[in-house]
């Protein structure tokens, strides 16, 4: 993992703070570098979504996603799952993590190298930053049945919280992929 001033997220911040930045950052994205999906408009189909989950450790979270994938003809994908987040390196407020999703349907999508950006603290325990905004980008995206061979361009907005009152992140997903 890298690191940054010879801690995950550096030595400015306490064990608490750099906990809400890594596990928080798992699952929201910013779209940061121009993504566009090559696809013929029969395989494009709308993404929607949200995921709750819980920090259960300075880098990784567990929780329930809910996605909803539509195209032309309409709903193509519709289920909730468990899905896990792990941080894999961070240079703030830039975390990188990869995820992986298994719905109740038997359906599995792993996305790997996603990008996420953390914004100004929205909450503190005393002066320790302890929440955040996140805006995740999702490009790399694999998986079985209709994810085989998927592409993607999805973004996850939210919030973190490492907080010891809120220990709760919240996202909503939007984008699209071209089911292949």
């Amino acid at each position: 993992m890298e690191t940054h001033n010879g801690s995950f997220l550096g030595g400015r911040m306490s064990e608490a703070a750099s906990g809400v930045m890594l596990a928080g950052a798992l699952l929201l994205a910013m779209p940061c570098t121009a993504h566009s999906l090559e696809c013929d408009a029969d395989n494009l189909a709308g993404v929607n979504g949200w995921v709750e989950t819980t920090n259960v450790s300075e880098t990784l979270q567990v929780g329930q996603v809910y996605l909803v994938v539509s195209g032309t003809d309409g709903v193509v994908f519709e289920d909730t799952g468990a899905i896990v987040g792990q941080i894999t390196a961070a240079t703030p407020p830039t975390v990188f993590l990869n995820h992986t999703m298994i719905f109740n349907r038997g359906q599995r999508v792993e996305t790997r190298g996603d990008v996420a950006i953390l914004g100004e603290p929205l909450a503190y325990e005393g002066e320790t930053p302890c929440a955040f905004p996140v805006t995740e980008h999702i490009t790399d995206l694999s998986g079985n049945k209709i994810f085989r061979n998927a592409e993607a361009d999805v973004t996850a907005h939210g919030t973190i919280s490492f907080c010891s009152f809120n220990n709760a992140n919240s996202f909503t997903l939007s984008g699209e992929v071209c089911l292949k």
